[in-house]
Parts: structure tokens; sequence; C-alpha cells
């Protein structure tokens, strides 16, 4: 298992940035987590779950999915799944 780069933000070409977590042997993103205008985390977090071990099909299932047009994984069919960018921006969560 490798250990996540110190978080850092990416500034976004809109409001708002982003603290990226990377791996520390090749540097590919593990996950994300958007900040609001005052610098303020985000309730929830985007995980590259293809970089992760122990994935089941069971947490692929309850998993939303965004971005998936080129999507090297099977995604459930059940899944909450966007192509592309979810309606109104930003996935936001239930």
């Amino acid at each position: 298992m490798t250990a996540l780069f110190p978080a850092f933000k990416i500034e976004a070409p809109h409001p708002g940035a982003t603290e990226g977590y990377f791996c520390t042997k090749c540097g590919s993103r593990l996950m994300h987590q958007p900040l609001d205008m005052n610098g303020k985390p985000a309730s929830t977090v985007s995980v590259k779950s293809g970089c992760l071990e122990g994935i089941s099909k069971e947490m692929m299932r309850s998993a939303v999915h965004i971005w998936t047009r080129s999507a090297i994984i099977d995604i459930p069919d059940e899944a909450e799944a966007y192509e592309e960018e979810p309606p109104g921006g930003s996935f936001k969560g239930a």
C-alpha cells in the first residue's frame, strides 16, 4: 500500500479549488475534495476506485460513478452513473 502525498490545492478555471491526494510512488491522483470560495472542504470526496485494492462489486453498486464515458471497469447497471458532469454541475451527494 502506498501513502498519499500531502494535499495541495489544484486551482480550477472557475471559483473554488480542489485538494488533491496523490500516490507517493507513481504520482497518480487517488482522490480529491472540492473547496468552496472560503477554502472549506466539501462534505464529499471523489475517489479513483481503479487505484484501490479490495473494491467489491457491492461497493461499486452503492457508489455514484461520474465521468464514466471512458470507464475501463464495469459499472453495475443499477448504479447511479453519469457519462460526464452530473446535471446541475458538481455532484452534491444524496
